[in-house]
């Protein structure tokens, strides 16, 4: 008895969504010339396809993917007040279900030209994924797309599995970012910063002000030497006095910044190593599941059906 995709499709998800396959790039084909073209002509085509499944136009599985881009998630997020809350749905691998099936698979070539078809359009689609969630939605339409045909897609379904695994593991990860941490040692940099300008500003005020003293002093000294150059020396005196009260007043505004960022590095300070170590932790484990992520990836992209 002939399979009848389309008629398949009706009975059994009319109403789930279409699959817009594209044509993957065909395989090299072994025997015989006539084997060859026996087999070729055996393969569907995208028309096939389509027509097979356009009982379930109203949400396309490539084209209409109900979750947003990234892109269009963050500037929702910039439109409303920082009052209303974006609630994002945790990503749920349940949705993944492995082919199972009491009366079998099919394993004609058109079965298993279809089953690498919608294998390979799932890896590039979740290889272009903004998120888990987006990838989920992804496979869980494509497995219910192969469970139509009907075939065994275990292979494809275990390696995308694991991928979304792990892509689940590095966006849980996100959400711990120690954000305080971070924060701690932003503020400390620029309490540090602070306090070096203000350090290096006191030292130049102070230096000053022992300078002016000392132009004091000596000219308090060339008074008792030099009784007949004493209205000279007493105009000198005064305006050096003049430039020591100005400097005066300089040293106490200073001071005053000087002590406030003192004050400031010394309350940071003691929070350093706490945060240095959350950091620590986090980086090494933010390396550990990105290696796994990309060595899931590189198995998924190395997957042939």
């Amino acid at each position: 008895m002939t399979y009848n995709l389309r008629t398949h499709a009706s009975k059994q998800v009319q109403g789930k969504m279409r699959y817009n396959l594209r044509r993957s790039e065909p395989r090299q084909l072994q025997g015989s010339t006539s084997d060859i073209n026996d087999e070729l002509e055996e393969q569907p085509t995208t028309a096939e396809l389509l027509e097979s499944t356009h009982h379930l136009e109203n949400n396309d599985f490539v084209t209409k993917i109900v979750k947003k881009p990234r892109t269009e998630r963050v500037a929702v997020a910039r439109k409303y007040p920082s009052s209303v809350k974006i609630v994002i749905k945790p990503p749920r691998l349940s949705k993944l279900k492995p082919p199972s099936r009491s009366d079998g698979f099919k394993t004609d070539r058109k079965a298993l030209k279809i089953l690498n078809t919608a294998s390979q359009e799932l890896i590039a689609r979740i290889n272009k994924a903004a998120d888990a969630n987006e990838m989920i939605d992804l496979a869980s339409k494509a497995f219910d797309f192969l469970d139509i045909v009907p075939v065994d897609y275990t292979p494809v379904y275990e390696a995308a599995h694991s991928v979304i695994s792990q892509r689940c593991d590095i966006e849980a990860l996100v959400q711990q970012k120690p954000q305080y941490a971070f924060d701690t040692i932003t503020a400390h940099n620029e309490a540090a910063s602070e306090f070096s300008e203000a350090e290096e500003r006191y030292s130049g005020v102070n230096r000053e002000l022992e300078e002016a003293q000392r132009d004091v002093d000596g000219s308090t000294a060339r008074l008792n030497y030099l009784y007949d150059e004493r209205k000279k020396a007493e105009e000198e005196k005064k305006e050096i006095e003049a430039k020591v009260a100005a400097v005066r007043a300089d040293k106490a505004s200073c001071d005053e910044a000087y002590s406030r960022a003192k004050s400031k590095l010394e309350e940071i300070a003691p929070k350093m190593s706490e945060a240095q170590k959350e950091i620590d932790e986090f980086e090494r484990r933010w390396k550990e599941v990105t290696e796994r992520l990309n060595l899931a990836m590189e198995e998924l992209s190395r997957l042939r059906i």
